[in-house]
This record gives C-alpha cells, sequence and structure tokens, in this order.
C-alpha cells in the first residue's frame, strides 16, 4: 500500500514532460516559421502587380 502512494507521488505531471522535450520545441518553432514566412510571401505575391 505505502508503494502505491510512492509512486503516485513520483508520477511526473504530463505538462512537464511536455516542457522537457526540448527538439518538440525546436521542431514546432520551424514549423511556425516556415509557414509564417511562406504565407507572408505569397500574399505578398498575390499583392504584386502584374508586370505590363
Amino acid at each position: 500500500m505505502d508503494d502505491e502512494k510512492v509512486e503516485e507521488e513520483r508520477r511526473i505531471p504530463v505538462g512537464q514532460i511536455v516542457f522537457d522535450e526540448i527538439f518538440l520545441w525546436l521542431l514546432i518553432s520551424i514549423v511556425i516559421s516556415v509557414a509564417f514566412y511562406n504565407v507572408w510571401g505569397l500574399f505578398d505575391l498575390m499583392r504584386t502587380p502584374p508586370a505590363p
């Protein structure tokens, strides 16, 4: 019975596990940056008037 209490106290919260994954955050930041850059570039191309 005491072992179960110790296990419950040692359990790491899901939020801490997610925040500790540095490569996950690196991948997320790269994906967001690339997506934002591409959307901005496409929007800029659509605003550019056609050449005469």
